[in-house]
This record gives C-alpha cells, sequence and structure tokens, in this order.
C-alpha cells in the first residue's frame, strides 16, 4: 500500500528570512550603541583634564605654602605617557615639586608675580579646563574645543590678582 503521508523529512537549519531577521537586529543594536560608547569616551577623557587640573591647583597651592610664591610658567604638552613637570621659582630654588599629568593630557601655567594660572585638556577631550590663584576651583574655560586637538598656549587661563 502507498503511504498518502507526506514522507518529506524535517529539515534543519535557518531560513534566509531568520537570518536578515538577526542580521537586522544586530545592525540596529550596533547603531545605537557606538554612538553612545564614543560619547563615554569623551567624557572619560574630560574627566582625565579634568583631574589634572586640579591635581595642578593642589601642587601650586602645596608650592605656594613651602616657598610663599608660585612657580614660574611652564607648559608640556601630552603625550604617549604619563608625564609631569617640575616647578621652580625664578627665585632659582630648586624644588622636587611637580606637576603630574596624565596620558593625553597636555597641561601648562601662565604665572606672575604672586600669580597663576592652569589649564589642561586631553587630545581625545572637547573641553578646557582652567584655574587661578583667585579663583582655585577648577572650571571648564573653553566648552567648545574640538575633539582631537591638542592642548595649545591659548589655552591657558590669565593670571589672577597679585596676592
Amino acid at each position: 500500500m502507498i503511504s498518502l503521508i507526506n514522507n518529506k523529512k524535517a529539515e534543519k537549519g535557518f531560513t534566509l528570512i531568520e537570518l536578515m531577521i538577526v542580521v537586522a537586529i544586530i545592525g540596529i543594536l550596533a547603531a545605537i550603541a557606538i554612538p553612545q560608547f564614543a560619547a563615554y569616551r569623551i567624557k572619560a577623557f574630560n574627566s582625565a583634564a579634568a583631574s589634572d587640573a586640579k591635581n595642578g591647583v593642589t601642587t601650586f597651592e602645596a608650592f605656594y605654602t613651602d616657598y610663599y610664591k608660585y612657580p614660574d610658567a611652564n607648559a608640556a604638552t601630552g603625550g604617549t605617557a604619563p608625564g609631569k613637570i617640575t616647578l621652580a621659582h625664578s627665585g632659582g630654588t630648586a624644588t622636587s615639586s611637580y606637576w603630574n599629568y596624565s596620558k593625553g593630557v597636555g597641561v601648562g601655567n601662565t604665572a606672575g608675580a604672586g600669580t597663576y594660572g592652569i589649564g589642561s585638556k586631553h587630545t581625545g577631550g572637547n573641553i578646557v579646563y582652567g584655574a587661578t590663584n583667585v579663583t582655585p576651583s577648577v572650571t571648564e574655560t573653553n566648552t567648545s574645543a574640538a575633539e582631537g586637538t591638542a592642548f595649545a598656549d591659548g589655552d591657558r587661563p590669565a593670571t589672577g590678582a597679585v596676592l
């Protein structure tokens, strides 16, 4: 007797439509996640620059406590490794005071008789941070800085009032 039932074996695997749906879902998730990841990176770079500016304020104020004057102007640029700049004042006194900064961050300061202005920016960030002896709390001095640009001499804030 011939069976009228379909003896076709059950096929295993995915259809082309199912695979296209999976690829579309992965594409949508990637389109959402990648811009968010980029924004988080910029925030992290900006946080590194802000932290280095805060460290600079602490270092400059400690220097003033030790020597009764602020250090002379220094500039450093961001590099591939963390760095430090040695702080000294015009009296020629050798010191062991350093302003440490993170990888990729550019820092610099302006100085005058009894004043300072410091700034920092990460190359991957988009904000320049600064402080002066009058306002030692770190503020955003340039919020329209371009991402991918290094700290420049023009990013240093003017010095505060003479003490």
